[in-house]
């Protein structure tokens, strides 16, 4: 958070109710009061997922304990710590499970407002100084309520984010015509990766084709693990059948020590949440985190490029989507994920294959390039409009609602 930013800050128990959702258990599945629930998967940025929620039994306490109110900033706890939608949905009586957390605003702070300083400290990466856990990261309850809120006047909150959604409308709408063009060449994709699954070949498991690598993450407590030259790479940097040669963050040589690295052309596949399945070939030596399987292929078996056009293609996609569990955040483990199978041919026709359609995928892979691009280019700028936005500075201040907020010592 800016040390700049020019309004009282407060933390956000101070002015919210917080709740943990309900635990799983086998009991919980069977009751009198089967209701729906949201899961960690069904809470992405700014919307729901809401086409195929679970049940379990919620009492009458516990409806009212554990439900959802028009309004309520619904925030998550593991995986992908810190992201949030408000609950808007005409449906009723949904409830949620322990892999989420429920803020309740006071009068004092704007739901939308909420949500933006979430994803400002999501993208600031605020959360990595407040998580917990190896495999993957937690956010505590209290941890939530300690986060700090800068807090203008309603009024002005409601101006900082009509000035936010002005500035995103626009990148929404480009997204959106990215976005189609991107469908297009997912379809040419497809087309490929059909073509080449249909080659004559044998079928072979994954762990027969190479060495399997599960990633993880050096101490986020470390600074000395981090900032050198060895890309990290997570799912955010994974372009889905194309390549890698880039991360947001990287590890120094210490953090190389008790990192888990795959050499340049490993295929990398990522295992656990919501993007499972996403999956890119590495153009670079890198270090990769726990979301992350990679196959480091053996060469007197399959080509690379063979095995990146067959996993990220739609048949082998299901496969693992498929196989993943289906409980607090999609899981496909190492040992499930080590035996799927894919049609294998001689390396000659590996070969051919891919001369073959090297042009379509040269074409499909500049279009991913530049959608990359300019991906990368819209989340600086959303960051951008954020940084400025809770610094004060997207919007003219009133500097006298705002003195009026403030103790009579400090104006």
């Amino acid at each position: 958070m800016s040390a700049t930013a020019p309004w009282p800050m407060t933390r956000l128990g101070e002015i919210a109710e917080t709740q943990l959702g309900k635990m799983l258990s086998p009991k919980a599945k069977v009751g009198a009061r089967p209701k729906p629930y949201l899961r960690n998967r069904d809470v992405q940025w700014g919307v729901f997922t809401l086409s195929d929620l679970p049940s379990m039994d919620f009492t009458e306490a516990e409806s009212i304990k554990f439900g959802l109110c028009r309004g309520d900033v619904v925030v998550c706890e593991g995986g992908e710590v810190g992201r949030a939608a408000i609950w808007r949905a005409a449906v009723t009586d949904v409830h949620f499970q322990k892999a989420l957390h429920r803020v309740r605003c006071s009068s004092a702070l704007m739901p939308e407002y909420l949500f933006y300083l979430l994803r400002h400290y999501s993208y600031s990466q605020m959360f990595d100084k407040l998580v917990t856990g190896s495999t993957i990261d937690h956010l505590p309850q209290e941890d939530l309520r300690q986060l700090p809120v800068p807090l203008p006047p309603i009024s002005e909150q409601r101006r900082i984010v009509e000035a936010i959604e002005e500035q995103f409308s626009r990148l929404d709408a480009a997204e959106a015509s990215l976005a189609r063009v991107l469908r297009r060449t997912r379809r040419l994709g497809d087309a490929i990766a059909i073509a080449v699954t249909n080659a004559p070949g044998v079928l072979r498991k994954l762990c027969e084709l190479g060495n399997i690598v599960t990633g993880n993450t050096p101490s986020t407590k470390e600074p000395r693990y981090w900032k050198g030259s060895l890309p990290f790479v997570t799912p955010g940097d994974l372009q889905h059948a194309g390549g890698v040669r880039s991360a947001r963050r990287s590890i120094s040589q210490a953090g190389m020590d008790v990192a888990r690295t795959v050499p340049a052309h490993s295929v990398l596949v990522t295992c656990i949440g919501a993007t499972i399945g996403k999956t890119s070939v590495s153009e670079i030596d890198c270090s990769i985190n726990q979301q992350i399987n990679a196959i480091v292929p053996d060469p007197s078996v399959v080509l690379p490029e063979y095995l990146l056009a067959v996993v990220s293609g739609p048949r082998f996609q299901r496969k693992i989507h498929e196989r993943a569990s289906s409980t607090t955040l999609p899981i496909l483990s190492k040992s499930k994920f080590s035996n799927l199978s894919l049609n294998v041919p001689p390396l000659e026709t590996q070969r051919r294959i891919i001369h073959e359609y090297s042009e379509l995928v040269s074409v499909s892979a500049s279009v991913d390039t530049m959608a990359e691009r300019a991906v990368q280019r819209s989340y600086q700028l959303r960051s951008a409009i954020l940084a400025r936005a809770f610094a004060g500075n997207l919007v003219a201040q009133d500097r006298h609602k705002m003195l009026l907020t403030l103790p009579t010592a400090a104006r």
